[in-house]
């Protein structure tokens, strides 16, 4: 096997060296402090985003709970408002209802008065009323004019 051939082992281990050497000396005068030097501005600025985004969130939160402050402050204010219109509200219809109950009674009262004279009246011309009722609602029936005279005769015999 030629791998295991002495007399090869010579330039073997020159080219190993050689090549080992300057891949170190690349890596480390070139490729590594690059890589360090990318690695710590990523640290860098990975570390400003947190604290960036740690004062926002901290902003946001400031704001929310004085939005949720300024939203009870606004219901308390919509309350007093809501109760002051109820009550305006309440004061203006117990004010109405006593006014409509008065003017209820009034009516009530001008109502019944109207019955009695009505009454009154239908008492002292019991036969006028009667005769008229009977002729409308004969004429409603036949659809015909009822005779006067006719119905003044019957009523008269009763």
């Amino acid at each position: 096997m030629p791998q295991f051939d002495v007399s090869s082992f010579g330039t073997q281990l020159f080219w190993l060296t050689l090549v080992f050497g300057v891949l170190y000396i690349a890596i480390s005068r070139i490729i590594a402090p690059k890589a360090e030097s990318i690695m710590i501005n990523r640290n860098r600025y990975l570390e400003e985003n947190i604290i960036a985004s740690e004062n926002d969130y901290g902003k946001a939160e400031s704001l929310r709970k004085e939005k949720e402050m300024k939203l009870r402050e606004f219901n308390v204010e919509i309350e007093k408002f809501r109760k002051e219109a109820l009550d305006s509200l309440d004061d203006h219809f117990a004010d109405r209802n006593v006014e409509l109950s008065r003017v209820l009674s009034k009516k009530t009262k001008e109502s019944f008065l109207d019955a009695q004279k009505y009454l009154t009246s239908f008492h002292q011309h019991e036969n006028k009323c009667c005769i008229d009722l009977a002729a409308f609602i004969i004429e409603k029936i036949t659809d015909k004019p009822a005779d006067l005279k006719l119905l003044e005769k019957i009523y008269r015999e009763k």
